[in-house]
């Protein structure tokens, strides 16, 4: 499959085909979407998606050459492996799923050693998030639900088929039973084990087959797992998620550090059917909701990635709603680019939000929407002079992290250069930094939390301040 632009001469297959262990590591990740073949690989081995000999080139296959061009790739773009077969999934298999790029991937080369690196890391990343027991069987029930009301006319048309018309006579398995027992053999085979055509799976399922694969090699290299807890107010209000991460612990050392990485997933696709009941005063079955409904905890709602070590965080309100059932985990990388598992989840029910005092404390206390017009010579617009200012009135320091000032101008505290907002101190948000500075004073830098963008209108409008 091409995109727009491709060549039309066959050079992006024939690159593809040519594809092998001799070839550098550069070659290979100029020419190959690394990330998408790794999450790519990693559900092939999570579903033993296998029906490739080793290597072998003329294999029926499907490739997409994503549209990113570059002199490095000789403009073919970068290849993107399909899935296909997928009758020889999920129990029955032949081969073992050792695809071109594999091959190229797990050359025995000095060079491979970061591709192996990302490669065990995504395996980590599938079986933490999403091969668990309570991601992976709702879903599989949630799908069955949707074939269910046409599944015995298929069944029949197959089954009871003259052989010239393609019929699945003389077939075994446990979909000849039915649906009910195709789901229960799915589950068999991602948790428990057991027979299939092409070889059996030991005891826990694929589960435990991917937690030797994730760690057989890197055991001994990667980070040791994190812990958090849950810090802020109880209720786990939206404008008070506040976590913790444990330190650092690698076998090299702690010395060894480079990232930590938050993140919130939200689950429990009945929370939506709850949802979907008070909004139209009925209730849906989870299965006849739409797919993008159905909350799986791999798409991250949230992300969060920091090179220096700091273990709190404060998830950001806007990010979730009251009610619903959400997530958090944390893992950290060390430098050699080894992540390691995420953290136990801690999973919450989202309410409201908590009185933090920021209502009757935080005020507007100068609003600069009209400023002196600039002078000719001047780099600047007239309004890259505008701000606005707040003070905290009170006699608490104030937590900004969770504000957002909306209407004319739009700005987010989380993250910003000023979070913390002592008794009687201001903070300023402003339209230029480097203009507010050679108007107003240098010495005034270190209060300005950000720019927003937009502008503040001369003849009045609204701003609103918003706490999550």
């Amino acid at each position: 499959y091409q995109a727009p632009d491709a060549v039309t001469n066959g050079a992006d297959f024939k690159m593809a085909v040519s594809l092998s262990g001799s070839q550098s590591a550069s070659y290979i990740e100029d020419h190959v979407s690394l990330q998408e073949w790794n999450r790519y690989h990693a559900l092939c081995q999570a579903i033993r998606h296998y029906d490739w000999p080793s290597g072998q080139r003329n294999k029926n296959a499907a490739w997409y050459f994503e549209p990113y061009y570059t002199p490095e790739n000789d403009y073919l773009g970068l290849m993107w492996t399909l899935p296909y077969d997928l009758d020889a999934s999920w129990g029955p298999n032949w081969n073992k799923g050792e695809d071109i790029v594999f091959v190229a991937v797990f050359a025995n080369r000095p060079d491979r050693d970061p591709l192996l690196t990302a490669y065990y890391n995504e395996i980590r990343e599938i079986r933490d998030l999403l091969w668990q027991k309570d991601q992976i069987e709702p879903l599989l029930d949630y799908h069955a639900a949707k074939i269910l009301p046409f599944m015995e006319a298929d069944r029949v048309r197959w089954y009871n088929a003259p052989s010239d018309a393609g019929s699945y006579r003389g077939l075994s398995g446990a979909g000849i039973r039915g649906l009910d027992a195709l789901v229960k053999d799915m589950k068999d085979f991602a948790f428990v084990g057991g027979s299939w055509p092409g070889g059996s799976v030991g005891t826990g399922g694929r589960a435990t087959f991917l937690d030797g694969l994730a760690d057989r090699t890197e055991g001994s290299y990667i980070p040791n797992q994190p812990r958090i807890a849950y810090v802020g107010a109880p209720g786990f209000p939206g404008n008070d998620l506040r976590f913790e991460s444990s330190a650092f612990d690698d076998p090299q050392g702690r010395s060894n550090f480079a990232a930590l990485k938050w993140r919130v997933g939200e689950v429990d696709a009945s929370a939506n059917a709850d949802a979907e009941k008070r909004r139209t005063g009925y209730q849906v079955p989870a299965h006849s909701l739409p797919l993008n409904t159905f909350k799986l905890e791999i798409a991250a709602l949230w992300e969060q990635e920091r090179v220096h070590f700091d273990p709190s965080v404060t998830i950001p309100g806007s990010v979730i709603a009251p009610g619903h059932v959400y997530r958090v985990r944390c893992k950290m990388k060390d430098k050699t680019g080894r992540w390691s598992h995420w953290s136990n989840p801690i999973q919450f029910v989202a309410g409201g939000s908590a009185n933090t005092g920021l209502r009757a404390a935080l005020h507007f206390t100068e609003l600069m929407y009209h400023p002196a017009d600039a002078p000719d010579s001047s780099a600047f617009e007239d309004n890259a002079f505008e701000f606005v200012e707040l003070q905290n009135t009170g006699s608490a320091t104030l937590d900004l992290s969770g504000l957002s000032l909306s209407g004319g101008i739009k700005f987010s505290f989380q993250d910003a250069d000023v979070t913390q907002l002592a008794p009687k101190a201001f903070v300023l948000v402003v339209k230029d930094r480097a203009a507010f500075a050679m108007r107003y004073s240098r010495d005034l830098l270190d209060r300005v939390a950000g720019e927003y963008t937009g502008r503040l209108s001369n003849g009045g409008e609204t701003i609103i301040l918003t706490d999550y």
